[in-house]
């Protein structure tokens, strides 16, 4: 149930931070991606990093066997490769909101030093 939640929440995050790619004109920084969203999202990916981890734990002696099946390979596909990206994704995410937030800020205080010169 909780595999279920954390991933219509990080399906939510998600669309919800589309905005940050967008054209700068378009981007609506002022609206804060919600801190329920991330753990959301961060929880969701850690979870198929713990069943990853568990599944290994698990088969361990068929691995050094070397008695991999295809299903392994597929188990790994979709377990492992999912949530390192994903949880790449999110701090890159967190580094790019900072980012832009600052270029923000910067932009908003030559336009003002502008305004009071003219």
């Amino acid at each position: 149930m909780f595999l279920i939640t954390s991933s219509v929440i990080t399906i939510i995050y998600h669309i919800k931070s589309f905005r940050f790619y967008r054209r700068e004109n378009k981007q609506r920084l002022d609206k804060k991606l919600s801190k329920f969203l991330w753990i959301g999202a961060i929880s969701f990916y850690g979870i198929l990093l713990f069943v990853f981890a568990q599944g290994v734990y698990n088969n361990w002696s068929r691995y050094l066997n070397g008695n991999l099946q295809d299903n392994d390979f597929l188990f790994i596909a979709i377990s492992l490769i999912p949530s390192l990206i994903g949880l790449v994704e999110i701090s890159f995410m967190k580094k790019r909101i900072k980012q832009l937030k600052a270029k923000r800020g910067v932009k908003e205080g030559i336009n003002d030093i502008k305004g009071l010169h003219e």
